[in-house]
């Protein structure tokens, strides 16, 4: 089982992993616990998942944010947020709602006494509770990026001032009348923004370096499809199998359409790439690819004293 114990800092949490986990394997043969701080646990997931009962995680609790809530969400079980940061507790079960995490406050005596001895009978009998409720959670949520949620398209190397791209648009608008917002990329704003108006289709101009294997899970799991300026053609074609794999249609613009403008033709095909984004956005759904993916999930748990089962 992985925890996560959410706080201002990394001091005060590490300090109570540190004696929970002791007290742990000091006194009860039928359990191993090991601790380690967030970022590392969300690295080693998959050796630390098979090799201990229990696993805490300590760190701030505001380094989940909306781009990073799936990494979090599929991997803890529970996230304990200390007191002192409480006031985020509502703000982090937003982020993660879609998730069958528990995110829930330390109780204040228990994380101020740092009394591991009784701190851990207590954590167990907490545990073996939100253990229920997350097995409820699991059986009923289906996490998908996509619902009540419009299109949105990475322009990969696109030059928003580009004559190419003021006669798409209004072409759009004027066809299919089409409200788009544009906006420059970054992965948190990808997540967290709120638009001042309503919109049909999100574009955001993004260079193409910033298109990373690092980054694409993260970019992969919110947009729905690209538009491929010519200067972003080798980084596309080094990214082949992230597209395939993730799922995430692309149009590949030319050098002949930026020099004399879209024809007829080249306007009805974006057309219908749109239309078919547009449908994609409907069904598609959240999903890693572990093979790609640097940190790959845990695998399913057994069952512990007959009580807490995880997977």
């Amino acid at each position: 089982m992985f925890i996560f114990i959410g706080c201002a800092g990394g001091g005060t949490s590490s300090m109570f992993c540190q004696r929970i986990v002791q007290e742990i394997n000091t006194t009860d043969e039928n359990l191993s616990a090991v601790f380690d701080s967030v970022e590392a646990v969300l690295k080693k997931q998959r050796a630390l998942g098979g090799a201990y009962d229990l696993i805490f995680a300590y760190g701030g609790l505001d380094l989940i944010r909306g781009y990073n809530a799936f990494e979090f969400g599929k991997l803890f079980d529970v996230i304990l947020v200390a007191p002192q940061v409480r006031y985020l507790t509502a703000t982090k079960q937003r982020l993660l709602q879609n998730y069958p995490t528990i995110v829930k406050d330390l109780p204040p005596q228990l994380f101020g006494r740092m009394d591991a001895k009784s701190g851990y009978q207590e954590i167990l009998t907490e545990l073996i509770t939100l253990d229920d409720e997350r097995a409820y959670l699991s059986s009923i949520l289906d996490t998908t990026k996509r619902a009540d949620k419009n299109p949105e398209l990475l322009w990969l190397a696109g030059d928003q001032k580009h004559p190419l791209v003021t006669q798409l648009l209004d072409h759009w608008q004027d066809k299919l009348n089409l409200r788009v917002l544009q906006q420059s990329f970054n992965v948190e704003l990808l997540y967290d923004f709120v638009p001042e108006e309503d919109f049909d289709l999100r574009l955001l101009y993004c260079p193409a370096i910033a298109l990373d294997e690092e980054s694409l899970p993260k970019i992969a799991r919110r947009i729905d499809g690209l538009l491929v300026a010519p200067g972003a053609r080798a980084r596309v074609k080094e990214l082949a199998k992230w597209l395939k794999a993730y799922d995430i249609p692309y149009y590949q613009l030319t050098y002949q359409m930026y020099d004399d403008l879209l024809q007829a033709e080249d306007l009805n095909s974006l057309d219908d790439f749109l239309l078919a984004v547009a449908q994609h956005t409907e069904f598609a759904s959240d999903h890693a690819v572990t093979a790609l993916e640097t940190a790959t999930l845990k695998p399913r748990k057994s069952i512990l004293f007959g009580l807490i089962s995880w997977g």
